[in-house]
């Protein structure tokens, strides 16, 4: 017995010192890992590697994710009955969160966040059905440990990883800047070498560092370069850069594209070399892509920065199908989009949109703007890398069918963002990333920034005015008074108490937290809406600046009044602006307030409003009107039920919280409030000593009749509580809180993706548009380059010195290219001012900006004044032009459409190629006279008006469209005033903002723009062209024959190809090398007469 005893003793003794143990390990797990980083020799950027050794790691290199056809696939691996290990690729939809790291008080770069929070909102994704989370930049240590912990114990239903490689934009929005490039090519290394654990990464400002011991390379979908790619730098980019026409690497390659494609496709390539010399690993790369880029044409949008401060967003594109794979890519490349219902406008706008019916049958403009971007991207995986809605109470855009950029309530996100996630699933991409994990106090954005001041304090509270910072699943704040008429969570006196319990208001408390302004009525009796009306007017700075009459009740203040809340009825309640403290703007009808609160005594208080959409004038004519957001409504009901509820009132009892933005509060964490000095300029702000409140009862119909007042009303001049301060911060508080739509969400996940029958027949829609995989290959020659629907020229007459300052620009923004017909005598060395038939002087381009012009691939034509009268004078003119220029002149401009005759035959005397007259006709593709070309004269901005210019585009289908002007002036310039003084009616003007408008149509249209010789040399080779394709089983050769160019040098022509290929070797055409034609289509440039050959590549595996 007593041997048992002692086993038993043993044992407990056993037992205690291993639960000691395990505690000890699981404190030192816990314990915040301190290390002394010393920062390593860093490598060099540049991979050194042979082909060979790069062609070995490709090969052999791991993939566990994959890109096939339209989506992305996993390998999955499993036992069957016996026990056998097998592999199987499957389906992989990505249901995604972006999870960006800044808690309140804090910018990201801080990474404040801990370990235990990262798995924390690991587990709720997990648990929420995530299966994918987006980290834009490489977080610290903790993130990765955190996800390697989570998905060890949760095996069955792991979170992968999306990882980001953060790149901000060069000083000179010059992407080929070499410090630049470097940098990046750095921190790609870094952000391979984190995933695969073996990185060390020393302290840098604004970057994490540390050991990065955690390895989660096996839960890593793949990667996302990049950022929102601002316009600007694009376009600096490109302009910059314009000898980089191409790009040939080992895994990417950019046979024909824009600079800024071509370093973007660098980016990659060595991305993927990195990674798989360094960690023998392949994964599915892209670059970040947003829908002011995106490569479709929107007709409605367009804006005049100067006039808003609203953007034009759809200026410049940015190409995902510019870059080609190659077959040693075995993960593949997918494009990724930042998507959202709200903005830009076309996505709201474009009538295709809006008419587009979901898998419901309901109308679905997101879905609508989906289907179109992924019929272009069909065979690409496309990834919807953003999309949401934020749950604030202020909304800074608003869109169709209420998705707008704010104003909805906790469920009403959770409800948008599923419909969202659904059309994404149905209409066939291939996932979708929710905007965001987290609420983000530091957020800026553009209706609410300028009120912000200070700027850098704007992470110490919640604005919840702002949308961007309501994004998030999970919402941090104090929220210190539920409002629901249930008065024990406040604390303290109140500031004000009425002597006589039976007064109309027997109390006034205030309360502030890090969001919102709280007050509270306690009254003698429940309030009688029909009958009277609650107020609260408040003094939010200096009691001798504001307004001190209360116009609609006829009533007095004590204390100027910045602010008046009214409570009508649970249906009508508001909180009202003095007048000249409005913040409200209107820059197209001048309406501004001074936005700075005065002494005033008119009484005038008005609603509360921001113009969240700005009135726009598309390029067709169409003015779309702006729209404003009246914020100052107030919405009654209980917080716990609806989180945008303002107000609420329970038997004797109301309680208001009013956002601090909505009192002009622009930092409450350090007492600001907006106060607009014109001096100084921009927004400013003053520390004010407090606020102070008087509360009212009246019938607004009866001026003057007051029911009650707090403190009082003696003599009808409502008095004031004593100054209210709350309590400041350098820290917030705050407690998190997952938001009420995050089960909504939960739960609505199966639902929303359970429609497998319309995404498959979507993916099918997709897959018809491609070649059959089986078939021969199918060629055909294209009546226009690149398949174009049409062709397009546009052409200037008299070379005035305003087509280069004016037209050109834009011309050069849109890469297009025109003729200018110049006249002989008035090319003179330097510009000059040369005056036309009516006498009325302009200045004429000199022969240095002439050849400028021709520098940058535009045309010069000859134009004869007295050609009608004196055809003899043409050769001459020629041969001067040819002379003064150093260049051939193919092109004659007759002068005011005189193509008679005469005209046309001296024209052909002097050995040009084709003629421009007028006629405001089209020219059939097949059958113009080339000496005789119809052309549109533009000959003011009214004729012919947008809408008409347009017409004309769109009847030109098929067909060659000429335009011809003349001057691109302002209505204020010099030439319009000595014109208008000389009486010269026949002068052909339109204004820069017009000959915009045009070109921006003529984009749209999509038609092929190019100058008279180059459309008229091709659609003559066309006439002729015939095709010879010869094919084997891996080689094609194509040739075009039959084209005589009679002297004329011959253009490169289009061919479209159906292939059977996956990757195929171009050679021989005007832009060679790897092509991996997504839709089974290629085009081809080549030159006719000679031979280009397509062989065929074989793939690597993927396993």
């Amino acid at each position: 017995m007593r041997g048992k005893y002692v086993v038993i003793g043993l044992l407990l003794v056993g037992l205690a010192f291993l639960v000691s143990w395990l505690v000890r390990i699981e404190r030192e797990r816990r314990r915040p890992l301190t290390v002394r980083v010393v920062e390593p020799a860093r490598e060099p950027a540049e991979i050194n590697a042979s082909t060979e050794r790069i062609e070995a790691a490709a090969a052999a290199a791991e993939v566990m994710f994959r890109c096939v056809g339209d989506r992305f696939e996993r390998l999955v691996a499993s036992r069957d009955a016996r026990g056998e290990k097998s592999e199987a690729w499957q389906e992989f939809f990505v249901i995604g969160a972006n999870l960006g790291v800044a808690l309140p008080g804090h910018y990201p770069t801080e990474f404040s966040a801990t370990r235990a929070d990262y798995f924390r909102w690991l587990k709720q994704m997990g648990d929420a059905g995530i299966n994918t989370v987006r980290v834009y930049t490489i977080l610290p240590p903790d993130f990765y440990r955190a996800l390697a912990e989570y998905n060890f114990r949760h095996a069955g239903r792991p979170v992968f990883l999306l990882q980001g490689i953060w790149a901000e934009l060069p000083e000179s929005n010059d992407l080929f800047d070499r410090d630049y490039t470097r940098a990046l090519k750095q921190e790609i290394r870094d952000a391979v070498d984190v995933v695969s654990g073996r990185a060390v990464l020393p302290e840098r400002t604004g970057h994490a560092a540390g050991v990065y011991p955690a390895d989660v390379s096996a839960f890593t979908l793949g990667y996302l370069f990049g950022r929102e790619w601002e316009p600007e730098a694009l376009i600096v980019t490109d302009t910059a850069n314009r000898a980089v026409r191409s790009y040939d690497g080992f895994f990417f390659n950019v046979p024909t594209g824009s600079p800024t494609e071509i370093w973007l496709a660098g980016m990659l390539d060595y991305l993927v070399q990195y990674e798989a010399l360094a960690c023998g690993v392949q994964r599915p790369v892209a670059f970040v892509n947003w829908m002011p880029l995106d490569p479709l044409f929107h007709p409605s949008e367009y804006a005049q920065r100067s006039a808003t401060r609203e953007r034009d967003e759809d200026l410049v594109t940015l190409d995902p199908l510019a870059v080609q794979t190659t077959p040693a890519l075995r993960a593949g490349y997918y494009a990724a989009y930042h998507v959202y219902p709200y903005y830009p406008d076309f996505i709201f706008l474009e009538p295709r949109y809006r008419e587009h019916r979901n898998a419901r049958g309901e109308p679905d403009h997101y879905a609508g703007y989906l289907n179109d971007l992924k019929r272009y991207h069909a065979g690409l995986p496309l990834l919807v890398a953003e999309f949401g809605v934020p749950s604030s109470r202020g909304s800074s855009h608003h869109s169709w069918l209420g998705m707008n950029h704010g104003g909805h309530d906790e469920a009403e996100q959770a409800q948008m963002n599923l419909a969202m996630l659904e059309a994404i699933h149905t209409e066939g991409c291939a996932g979708g990333i929710l905007f965001a994990w987290l609420d983000e106090w530091f957020k800026r954005n553009w209706l609410v920034d300028e009120f912000s001041v200070p700027a850098d304090r704007v992470r110490l509270w919640h604005n919840v005015q702002n949308p961007e910072q309501c994004f998030g699943m999970v919402k941090f704040g104090r929220e210190m008074v539920t409002v629901d008429g249930d008065t024990s969570d406040w604390t303290g006196r109140p500031l004000a108490q009425a002597r006589d319990p039976g007064s109309g208001i027997t109390a006034l408390r205030a309360a502030a937290d890090e969001e919102y302004c709280y007050l509270r009525l306690d009254l003698a009796r429940e309030p009688d809406w029909s009958r009277y009306v609650i107020g609260i007017a408040i003094d939010t700075y200096d009691p001798k600046a504001g307004n001190t009459r209360l116009g609609r009740f006829g009533l007095d203040c004590a204390n100027g009044t910045e602010f008046l809340v009214l409570l009508r009825d649970t249906s009508d309640a508001e909180v009202l602006v003095d007048s000249g403290y409005s913040l409200y703007h209107d820059p197209h009808s001048g309406a501004l307030s001074a936005r700075r609160t005065v002494p005033r005594r008119d009484g005038a208080f008005v609603a509360q409003r921001l113009i969240s959409n700005h009135r726009r004038v598309t390029p067709s004519g169409e003015t779309i009107p702006a729209y404003a957001t009246e914020y100052g409504r107030l919405r009654f009901g209980r917080s716990d039920d609806n989180s945008l509820a303002d107000w609420y009132a329970r038997g004797r009892v109301i309680e208001i919280r009013l956002p601090w933005a909505l009192l002009n509060v622009s930092d409450p964490s350090s007492f600001q409030v907006l106060q607009n000095d014109t001096l100084v300029g921009g927004m400013q702000s003053v520390t004010t000593p407090g606020l102070a409140f008087s509360a009212f009862i009246a019938d607004e119909s009866t001026p003057g009749k007051v029911v009650a007042a707090l403190p009082s009303a003696k003599g009808g001049v409502l008095r004031f509580t004593r100054r209210w301060r709350w309590r400041g911060w350098e820290q917030p508080k705050y407690r998190e809180r997952l938001k009420a739509g995050y089960h909504l969400f939960a739960a609505g996940l199966g639902p929303a993706l359970s429609d497998s029958a319309s995404r498959r027949a979507g993916l099918a829609r997709l897959a018809g548009t491609r070649a059959d995989a089986d078939g021969n290959i199918v060629a055909r020659l294209t009546r226009f380059p690149d398949d174009r629907p049409g062709a397009v020229s546009i052409s200037f007459d008299y070379g005035s010195h305003d087509q280069l300052t004016h037209a050109v620009p834009v011309l050069d923004l849109y890469g297009m290219k025109a003729g200018f017909g110049l006249v002989a005598d008035w090319t003179e060395a330097q510009a000059g001012w040369h005056a036309d038939g009516d006498g009325a002087p302009l200045l004429r381009l000199g022969v240095a900006e002439a050849k400028s012009l021709l520098v940058e691939g535009h045309t010069v034509a000859v134009l004869e004044p007295g050609l009608t009268g004196r055809p003899e004078r043409l050769p001459d003119a020629v041969s001067a032009l040819e002379r003064a220029l150093g260049a051939r002149v193919r092109v004659c401009h007759y002068p005011d459409g005189a193509d008679g005759p005469s005209s046309v035959e001296a024209a052909r005397r002097s050995g040009l190629w084709f003629g421009r007259g007028a006629g405001d006709r089209h020219n059939p593709a097949a059958g113009f006279d080339r000496f005789r070309l119809n052309s549109f004269v533009v000959r003011s901005d009214t004729r012919p008006g947008p809408g008409e210019f347009a017409q004309v585009l769109d009847r030109g289908r098929g067909m060659w469209t000429v335009f011809q002007y003349q001057q691109v002036i302002g209505p204020e310039s010099r030439e319009v005033e000595v014109t208008e003084r000389r009486r010269s009616a026949h002068l052909h003007s339109v204004s820069p903002l017009t000959f915009g408008r045009h070109i921006r149509l003529v984009r749209n249209f999509g038609a092929w723009v190019a100058p008279i010789d180059e459309v008229g040399r091709y659609l003559l080779q066309y006439r002729q062209a015939r095709l010879d394709l010869r094919q084997s089983e891996n080689v094609a050769n194509l040739r075009i024959y039959g084209v005589r160019t009679d002297g004329m040098p011959p253009v490169p022509m289009s061919v479209v190809l159906e292939l059977p290929w996956e990757w195929v070797m171009v050679t021989g055409s005007v832009a060679d090398g790897i092509y991996s034609p997504r839709n089974r289509r290629l085009l081809v440039k080549a030159l006719p007469g000679r031979e280009v050959t397509l062989s065929r590549l074989a793939g690597m595996d993927s396993r």
